[in-house]
């Protein structure tokens, strides 16, 4: 009776382990499905991230020589000479507007 007991514990504990490495093997499987998923996600964002810097590099390289062009613009004016030309150019409106009115009386 003693080796009936020792042999079915035996199996039990043989049964047991295999069980467990059953489930090692099917967790591991199933783990692996999830970090192929992952990877793959992480693929796809990278590759949507470069796309989107493909996207926005050009954009900012076409703000940063616009910026660039305003300021050199900006920088050449001269003032003083901007002046006169504004008020040469209004005086030279005003008068043509008080002939025209003249001219038309």
């Amino acid at each position: 009776m003693v080796e009936i007991t020792a042999v079915l514990r035996d199996i039990v504990l043989i049964a047991f382990i295999i069980l467990l490495a059953v489930l090692v093997v099917f967790g591991y499987l199933r783990l692996n499905k999830i970090i192929t998923k992952i990877d793959s996600l992480v693929e796809n964002s990278q590759k949507l991230w470069s796309l989107f810097g493909y996207i926005v590099s050009p954009i900012d390289k076409i703000n940063s020589k616009t910026i660039d062009l305003i300021t050199k613009s900006l920088k050449s004016i001269n003032v003083d000479k901007a002046t006169k030309t504004a008020k040469k150019a209004t005086k030279t409106a005003s008068e043509k507007m008080r002939r025209k009115n003249n001219g038309s009386k």
